[in-house]
């Protein structure tokens, strides 16, 4: 069984998790030099989705000072993927739903729960991972 995806909060749920606006959020992001860096991005091809964890927002609403910021971590996500194989996003999607040997992804990031609506979560693959399923689909064997 493939393992769990390491779960992060998109910009969207720390201001659920620290009770402020988009705005007042977007100002401490700016000038506050204690509110946490992100630590993972999620590389799609016209944005950068960005991911933190939640214990480092947590942490940041109580005052404490970051842990040592290291370089944000790279994902790859449906368009990119879609992409690399020659196919839809959306094709991606079944892929990942219906293909055994499509890799389990890597990271998700969790957005807020709107009324009504499902919770938002963007996965996100290791580029090693696609790389080599993109390789396995092109070898004749492999179908």
């Amino acid at each position: 069984m493939a393992a769990a995806a390491e779960r992060y909060v998109t910009i969207g749920m720390a201001e659920d998790l620290l009770r402020l606006s988009d705005t007042r959020v977007a100002q401490l992001r700016n000038q506050d030099p204690r509110f946490p860096p992100h630590a993972v991005e999620i590389h799609e091809q016209r944005l950068i989705r960005r991911g933190w964890r939640e214990e480092a927002i947590t942490a940041y609403r109580r005052g404490k000072e970051p842990d040592g910021a290291e370089p944000p971590q790279r994902y790859l996500g449906y368009s990119l993927i879609s992409e690399r194989l020659g196919v839809t996003a959306e094709r991606v999607r079944q892929l990942e739903d219906s293909d055994p040997r499509f890799p389990a992804a890597a990271v998700e990031l969790v957005g807020p729960r709107r009324s009504r609506r499902r919770q938002t979560i963007h996965k996100g693959w290791r580029s090693e991972d696609i790389d080599a399923y993109v390789t396995a689909r092109k070898t004749p064997s492999a179908r």
